[in-house]
């Protein structure tokens, strides 16, 4: 990046590079990249239904959400245990990873939510 550049990350698979001329504070070139983005699937039947992936990889971040305890079916796996579920759960996370040539032990910052 040059100096008084700036980007910003949109949505849309693009990354824009704004240089700012800092005297007039008015952007003055704009320059769009295209940034590798790639999704894979569990196949589980709600993807299909509301456009879920397990994960996105965009650049070189990988973006998992909404992972839960379930079989490639859609079952929940071992209902009633929250352990047995993180453990698939984590599963499924490994396995998006793994379709996307990442692994578990580059994963970092998790964080995980349980409702009870």
């Amino acid at each position: 990046m040059l100096p008084g550049e700036r980007r910003l990350l949109p949505a849309v698979g693009m990354a824009l590079a704004l240089r700012v001329d800092p005297a007039r504070k008015l952007s003055t070139e704009v320059l769009a990249m295209k940034i590798k983005r790639s999704k894979t699937f569990s196949g589980t039947p709600w993807e299909s239904k509301v456009g879920y992936a397990r994960a996105v990889q965009v650049g070189d971040m990988i973006y998992v959400s909404g992972t839960t305890g379930t079989d490639p079916t859609g079952k929940v796996m071992a209902p009633g245990d929250a352990y047995l579920q993180t453990v698939q759960a984590i599963r499924n996370i490994e396995g998006a990873l793994t379709r996307l040539g990442s692994s578990l032990s580059m994963w970092s910052a998790p964080r995980f939510m349980s409702r009870t």
